[in-house]
């Protein structure tokens, strides 16, 4: 298990928290960006991620999403259906499309 950096926590955005979280192994380095709002939680992943020696990101590229309410983000630790989840992701990604 590779052990993660966490490399920033920004307050700069009013009513969001963003942790950004660095995640080395042996072929690439990605970064997890939790945002923390007050309705949802976001976590977005970027991959190929280059940094500097002190772990600073200088370039990286999106993977993806991933955005649920508190409630949702509940029912799904508790529930941990797949189904629930796939009918979730699913959702979502026809709502991204219909305002693309």
């Amino acid at each position: 298990m590779v052990n993660s950096i966490m490399t920033d926590v920004d307050h700069s955005q009013e009513g969001e928290t963003r942790f950004h979280i660095v995640i080395p192994d042996d072929e690439n380095v990605r970064e997890l960006v939790v945002i923390v709002t007050h309705e949802a939680i976001i976590m977005d992943v970027y991959d190929k991620v280059e940094t500097d020696e002190d772990d600073t990101v200088l370039d990286d590229v999106h993977s993806g999403t991933v955005c649920m309410g508190f409630d949702e983000w509940a029912d799904w630790a508790v529930k941990r259906d797949d189904d629930l989840w796939a009918n979730e992701m699913e959702k979502r990604r026809l709502e991204i499309g219909e305002r693309a």
